[in-house]
């Protein structure tokens, strides 16, 4: 499987900073297997400074985000986290701690090859989901930095407004010849909003509720996710409960009685999306699993993905099969999309 979002970046940082990169040596022997998870987008993921430090007990004076990244991409290096024949590429989500786009030159020496312009706050580039507000002159100036450069950008976990000026701006740079890719790396699909409400019963102060909900504003319309697709970006559907199947309280994820729901729905978000693009050839997975969150918040971090990290690849084919995607579907979804339109492109550019 080839994960396109999981934060083993910040996951290492914080290790490193309690000084048990031990620890971070056999999980990594555990996850990055021949039959588990052998690529993917690797990220370091930047919030707002109240939950770095409450979240990640990562103060303001850390956010240096190149620092950070050569710390992180030393120890990975110095302590052999990742086979030598692996497919990773290294993203940052959520660029508020950057100076401006020239740091983009160094992140890129670093291994940087995908940026999340924003997360969900609102900084100097643009605007994510807590906020409106779209693409600021700076950040205009990043994506064409990126471009340049031949770092991709991730829309997931824009807002609306910055994703459309992010789609208009970079058609417009294919225009005069230069080749922006744009995809969104964990992100499922809004447009079943409707069915699942009536599905589930909600009342209209439900449905006012649900709309509020980060991970509803965190999926993206069909309009969005085609436009994705005529850019040929890909879109990462996302083995997570709460952007598979609408949801109020995000304590529903540890309900028993809720998880057949939850995997009707997630297997309607690649039925949907896959009729959307008329194929397969576009899409791949990710995981955005945050199971080193369970000390911050155990009961939602345990239980908020789909599959075990541990054993995801063998669990995710598994359930393609089961909603009768077939093997050649499959392998593209898991593995040869993300190689193909993804890492080849980018390894090219080198």
């Amino acid at each position: 499987m080839k994960d396109t979002h999981y934060d083993l970046l910040t996951y290492i940082y914080v290790k490193y900073k309690e000084n048990n990169l031990k620890f971070m040596e056999n999980y990594c022997k555990m996850i990055y297997r021949h039959d588990n998870i052998t690529g993917g987008i690797l990220n370091l993921f930047f919030m707002s400074e109240k939950e770095m430090i409450e979240q990640l007990n990562i103060y303001p004076n850390e956010l240096n985000v190149i620092e950070m990244l050569d710390i992180v991409n030393t120890e990975l290096h110095n302590h052999k986290l990742l086979p030598s024949d692996s497919k990773f590429v290294y993203g940052i989500e959520g660029c508020d701690y950057l100076n401006g786009p020239d740091d983009l030159e160094k992140l890129y020496h670093l291994g940087v090859r995908s940026i999340n312009p924003v997360w969900n706050e609102k900084n100097k580039f643009g605007s994510g989901t807590r906020y409106s507000g779209g693409l600021t002159e700076l950040g205009k100036k990043l994506i064409e930095k990126a471009v340049d450069l031949g770092i991709m950008i991730d829309v997931s976990h824009a807002n609306e407004e910055t994703f459309w000026d992010i789609i208009e701006l970079v058609s417009k740079l294919r225009l005069e010849g230069k080749k922006g890719f744009v995809f969104a790396s964990h992100s499922n699909c809004r447009d079943l909003f409707d069915e699942q409400v009536n599905m589930l019963g909600f009342n209209q102060d439900e449905i006012n509720l649900a709309k509020k909900e980060i991970f509803y504003k965190r999926n993206l319309t069909d309009d969005q996710l085609l436009a994705i697709k005529n850019l040929d970006g890909m879109i990462g559907i996302i083995a997570h409960k709460a952007m598979s199947l609408v949801t109020i309280d995000d304590n529903d994820v540890a309900k028993k009685e809720k998880q057949k729901l939850y995997f009707e729905a997630l297997g309607e978000q690649f039925k949907h999306i896959k009729n959307l693009f008329g194929d397969v050839d576009n899409i791949t997975v990710a995981s955005d699993n945050m199971e080193f969150f369970i000390p911050f918040d155990p009961v939602y971090y345990t239980n908020s993905n789909h599959f075990q990290y541990e054993n995801i690849n063998y669990q995710f084919r598994m359930f393609l099969n089961s909603i009768g995607f077939t093997d050649l579907e499959i392998e593209k979804i898991m593995s040869s999309n993300f190689e193909n339109k993804i890492y080849d492109k980018l390894r090219k550019i080198d």
